[in-house]
Order: C-alpha cells, then structure tokens, then sequence
C-alpha cells in the first residue's frame, strides 16, 4: 500500500524588529517592534503585519532573542518577556481584533490585563544570566493582520539598548504533501 509523507516546506520570515535595526535574518520582510529599553514592568505593541488576502499558512514557528539591561538593579532568574499575537480581521478597527486593539503603528503598552484576557498567549522568555535569551515554539495564526505584543515582568531590570538586541521571527511553516510512493 502506497502511503502519502507529508512535511514541513518553510516559507517567509518576518522580523519585527528596532526600525533601527541593521541585522535581520536574510530574506526578512521587516515590521516595527522597537523593544530596546523596554522600561521593567512595561510593554510594546508592533506595528502591524498584513498575511494578505486568499490562501494563507497557518503554522508558524516563533522565536525571541532579547537581552536585559541593568537599570535600575540586575534582571532576577526568572525574570521574563511574555509574548502575545494580537489578529484582526481588519487593520484599524477595534471591532474586528482581539481584545478590542485598533492595529496601528509600533507603539506603548501600559497594561499585560488586556493581553493575557483577550490576546494569544505564545510563551515567555526566562531570564537565567548570561547576556542574551532566546525562546522559541509554534503558534497557529488564522487572521489576516497580526501584531506581536512584549510584556517585561522584571520588577527590577527593563530590556537592553541596541537596535539589533531584541529580534521576535515568524516562518511560515506550510505542509508539503508528497506524492505516493
């Protein structure tokens, strides 16, 4: 009996980055995300990415590398950046996004509440020493316009300076099904 393979055929990246930035992954489509000095206990909102219209993937794999500053005192262990996806059915109108966001331009957030209540919850990246920290996983992603939303925990340490220190990735991960053999 013939049996069909079906794997994974990587597609675009998208890096939402510092528009400052000089050092995207090669062939990135870039969007705004600019999290360098992120205050302790504060958050940031990207601007948003348009999938496009008609037939889209929906597996993607994620990845953050980020760093902590020192100011005003060290990150903790355990310390973390929580990750959000915030999708719209239409960029700018509130009715048709999670949690009411209007999608806009790369921007401040004063509260996680909205976020952990209505927004997609991804993962964390742990602070554990050492300069950077990374994280990474899978997430599935259904709406045309999306927004990546960073949250630091650290009740003592914001993020690090540099425009190219805080880097969030998205890859198309589409299923390739192979013929019988």
């Amino acid at each position: 009996m013939a049996t069909n393979k079906i794997y994974v055929d990587p597609g675009a990246i998208f890096a939402f980055m510092d528009p400052n930035g000089t050092t995207p992954p090669a062939g990135a489509t870039r969007i705004a995300f600019a999290l360098t000095n992120l205050a302790y206990l504060s958050g940031r909102i990207s601007a948003p990415l348009d999938r496009g219209a008609g037939a889209l993937p929906m597996r993607y794999a994620w990845r953050l590398r980020t760093a902590w500053g020192s100011s005003p005192a060290p990150p903790a262990n355990g310390d973390a950046v929580r990750l959000y996806i915030i999708q719209a059915d239409a960029e700018g109108d509130g009715t048709q996004c999670d949690g009411g966001w209007a999608l806009g331009a790369d921007g401040n957030i004063t509260t996680e509440t909205a976020l952990y209540q209505q927004a997609m919850y991804l993962g964390a990246v742990l602070y554990t020493g050492g300069s950077y920290t990374s994280s990474s996983g899978i997430c599935v992603i259904s709406s045309r316009y999306i927004s990546v939303a960073a949250w630091d925990t650290s009740g003592t340490a914001g993020l690090a300076s540099g425009y190219n220190t805080h880097i969030f990735t998205l890859q198309e991960l589409p299923d390739e099904v192979q013929a019988a053999s």
